[in-house]
């Protein structure tokens, strides 16, 4: 874990100033332990927090101005307003800054953000975290938002689409093909990022994708056996074609399987296996379909075994 905290040259440390630095440098209990994912930047404030350190600040009351002092230097009074200021914005700059959490291929880890919601990530995912703001950056979570009834809505965001809820459970999912949202519990808005785009409003055990034009698919049912399967490190294959299969199975491997042999593309499998277990999946290949897997130096490169 990182703490990003702004130093504040001067002689001493005033009482506000000691007030504010405690603020900057404090992190929730929640992020404390978040277990193997990496956390990195500044904490996540909240408006009180803000508040509380610009009344840490203690800015010069009018009153001091009421009256003109003989013989009072002005300099002091002028250099405690810039302290002042410096401060605020010091504290400003932190406050922008978001908490990180990432994991690496093959690796999952639950995280608990400020306001008590739980955010589980995929393998090789991260999020950038504002408050009750999500910017996925790469990869998949799984969302369960605490119910707020007097805060801001809790929005998770992709460079194609923002989801908005209020209290739910649901996966985002940003791939290369697009945006993918899958409802489990609750009720969510999704839009795309474009300044035209259409709003859906999805219910429970629906789902939708933004292409990467920022388009809306229409609304299809969740794909709740395939979230079931990755929170607990599985990957079930129902007629699948090979090479999503392979595709979705080297996200969590950094040992990649690769279809040599274009034949093999459209080869329907079945099956539940270990989620990145790529060796597992080949021999697999090879016992139900004859398909011969080599090692390489860059993978293992799977070819037609049976003409």
């Amino acid at each position: 874990m990182v703490r990003t905290v702004i130093p504040f040259q001067g002689k001493g440390t005033p009482p506000q100033d000691a007030e504010a630095l405690r603020l900057v440098e404090a992190m929730t209990d929640a992020e404390e332990g978040t277990g193997n994912a990496t956390v990195t930047a500044g904490d996540a404030w909240t408006q009180r927090e803000l508040e509380a350190v610009w009344d840490a600040v203690g800015l010069l009351d009018a009153a001091d101005f009421a009256e003109p002092r003989p013989r009072r230097a002005w300099w002091p009074l002028a250099a405690g307003m810039a302290a002042a200021v410096v401060l605020g914005l010091g504290v400003w700059f932190v406050a922008q800054r978001p908490v990180i959490y990432e994991t690496r291929v093959g690796q999952r880890q639950a995280v608990v953000l400020a306001d008590g919601s739980r955010v589980t990530l995929n393998t090789g995912s991260r999020i950038e975290v504002r408050g009750r703001k999500v910017d996925l950056m790469r990869g998949e979570a799984l969302f369960e938002v605490a119910h707020k009834p007097d805060a801001r809505p809790f929005d998770v965001r992709t460079d194609l689409a923002q989801v908005r809820v209020t209290g739910t459970r649901f996966t985002v999912r940003r791939a290369e093909t697009g945006t993918d949202v899958n409802l489990i519990e609750g009720r969510v808005e999704v839009r795309g990022q474009r300044s035209d785009a259409q709003l859906v409003k999805l219910e429970a055990g629906q789902a939708v994708a933004v292409d990467r034009a920022g388009h809306l698919g229409p609304v299809h049912p969740a794909d709740t056996v395939g979230v079931s399967d990755w929170l607990r490190g599985r990957l079930t294959f129902s007629g699948t074609p090979l090479k999503e299969a392979v595709a979705e199975m080297n996200r969590y491997s950094d040992r990649k399987l690769i279809v040599a042999d274009a034949r093999l593309a459209a080869l329907r499998i079945d099956g539940e296996f270990e989620a990145g277990n790529t060796e597992a999946l080949a021999q697999a290949l090879h016992a139900l379909y004859g398909v011969d897997a080599q090692a390489s130096a860059d993978g293992i490169r799977l070819r037609s075994g049976r003409d």
